[in-house]
């Protein structure tokens, strides 16, 4: 069985209080966690992505946290309650397979190298492979954040 790896835009990322603040403030490679969610009741196969943000700032340089710093305070938060609150902070999902905010994700980003998946393609290959051996941020060439998923053999 050879790797397979999967990608997907962020979406709903900004529906929650400073979440367009910590993915501007998360670098590329940052680890990122999925979590399947079948009681969701919008989607049975809906995924969660998240990260630590102790992990993700704990070696940011000074200038990195003092941007982000005054950025959460414009919403209204601070960074070491934001870290304590939650642990691992929910980023916001993988799209649905065949839904909108997919669709429109891979026409603006066109010609990639590799499509962009949705909820039902990640969902058959955790269920085939299991956990994946790496989960992290990366940037599009339009510089969206996105998701890479790798699963090894």
């Amino acid at each position: 069985m050879m790797s397979k790896t999967l990608f997907a835009p962020i979406v709903w990322a900004f529906a929650r209080q400073g979440g367009k603040v910590v993915l501007a403030h998360l670098g590329v490679g940052t680890e990122l966690v999925l979590v399947p969610e079948p009681e969701n009741p919008y989607d049975p196969d809906a995924i969660r992505i998240e990260v630590d943000l102790c992990l993700a700032w704990c070696d940011a340089p000074g200038a990195l946290l003092g941007s982000l710093d005054e950025a959460l305070a414009d919403c209204g938060l601070e960074r070491a309650e934001l870290v304590a609150q939650e642990g691992r902070h929910h980023l916001g999902y993988i799209p649905r397979t065949g839904g909108k905010p997919l669709e429109k994700a891979r026409a603006a980003e066109g010609a990639l190298g590799y499509e962009l998946s949705g909820n039902a393609e990640f969902q058959h290959v955790l269920q085939a492979r299991g956990e994946p051996a790496q989960v992290v941020l990366e940037l599009s060439p339009s510089a969206t954040a996105i998701v890479k998923a790798v699963w090894r053999e």
